[in-house]
């Protein structure tokens, strides 16, 4: 059911919130992608951390608010000019408008803590710190792989909460993410084992022959092409990245990639056929990776770096251990779903539940 529970699943980042069907400025029309530099990339969702109660504490929370407002005598939620405001319809209006999607968090969540202590995996606080600070580092810049560089921690915070203001998500929700992802990945680590050749692969990936480019991001093929006419008049790139792009998190830096390898598989073949045949100053024409149409700038080709493997070699294991993590959490998340045996009290968010998830509750 990939894509039906509507996940934000391992690495990533946000999904593309609204987007400017004209090619207007920034300043006039906010930038509405936080997906990677290409079209999911990593297919998945990054996420957060509030230490709160498990998932059935707040299952139960709810259940209890929902019986509460239908007691007689309930206190009212609210007032307005004396006049009250019933607890039921403000929760039963609540239900319908995002029970279903915040019930998807929780069931994840729930799924997946219950298959971490069947493998005997116990979960700490660090290991939610690592996944929030990993879905910090992608969303303020998409090819990062791993977390022991210094970054923007403020930055990235205020690039999540425009986000999450801008898809009505809360912290908490989102958190909810975080916190599953961080049960998962411990039990997929757990379950690991990286060769000595895998390491020297990617010791290829990190050291070896690389590119950097910029690129312009772009929703449709008519911003895309008048985008192509200012850059044939001579507009300059960074500076169309910077107020055009719908990828954010590039356009603050004029559209600039960190460098990558043309044998990365995580990168799009097109875009790295692409940037193949470009020279540094070429211009590419239009690529289009799934919804997304590029623009690619090359800025630089760079050698090979000399390091001994040795010295690296736990640095390129961290970075391997998470992109290999990332693949086997959104597998192993899809099949909990799955798996999932869900039984809903509530008839309105029950009804809304099997609307999305026909398959899921048993």
């Amino acid at each position: 059911m990939k894509r039906s529970i509507r996940q934000f699943c391992c690495c990533g980042v946000l999904t593309a919130v609204a987007f400017s069907s004209a090619c207007a400025p920034r300043d006039a029309s906010p930038a509405s992608s936080v997906s990677q530099a290409w079209e999911h990339r990593r297919d998945g969702e990054p996420t957060a951390r509030p230490r709160s109660r498990s998932a059935n504490a707040r299952s139960s929370g709810a259940a209890d608010s929902t019986a509460a407002s239908d007691s007689p005598g309930a206190e009212p939620i609210a007032t307005v000019n004396g006049k009250p405001v019933d607890r039921g319809e403000l929760v039963s209006l609540l239900i319908r408008s995002r029970g279903a999607a915040i019930l998807e968090q929780l069931v994840g969540l729930a799924a997946a803590e219950s298959y971490a202590v069947d493998q005997g995996v116990a979960i700490t606080d660090a290991d939610v710190d690592f996944e929030y600070d990993l879905a910090l580092r992608r969303l303020f810049d998409p090819l990062t792989s791993t977390t022991s560089a210094d970054f923007d921690r403020a930055g990235s915070e205020r690039l999540l909460d425009a986000v999450l203001d801008g898809r009505m998500m809360s912290r908490p929700e989102y958190m909810l993410t975080v916190r599953r992802n961080a049960h998962l990945r411990k039990v997929v680590a757990a379950q690991l084992a990286i060769s000595d050749d895998q390491l020297r692969s990617e010791y290829e990936l990190a050291y070896g022959d690389r590119v950097q480019v910029r690129h312009i991001q772009l929703a449709n093929l008519a911003d895309a092409s008048r985008i192509k006419e200012r850059l044939a008049a001579g507009d300059d790139f960074a500076e169309l990245a910077s107020r055009y792009s719908t990828n954010i998190t590039t356009a603050r830096h004029g559209g600039l990639l960190e460098p990558f390898s043309l044998r990365d598989e995580d990168i799009p073949q097109a875009f790295r056929q692409v940037a193949a045949n470009l020279k540094p100053g070429d211009v590419s024409d239009l690529v289009r990776i799934g919804e997304w149409f590029h623009v690619l700038k090359m800025e630089r080709r760079i050698p090979a770096e000399t390091h001994e493997f040795d010295e690296v070699k736990e640095s390129l294991r961290r970075r391997l251990l998470v992109r290999l993590t990332d693949a086997r959490i959104r597998t192993l998340f899809e099949k909990l779903i799955h798996e999932a045996s869900v039984q809903i009290a509530d008839p309105v968010l029950r009804e809304a539940f099997q609307a999305a998830h026909p398959d899921v509750e048993r």
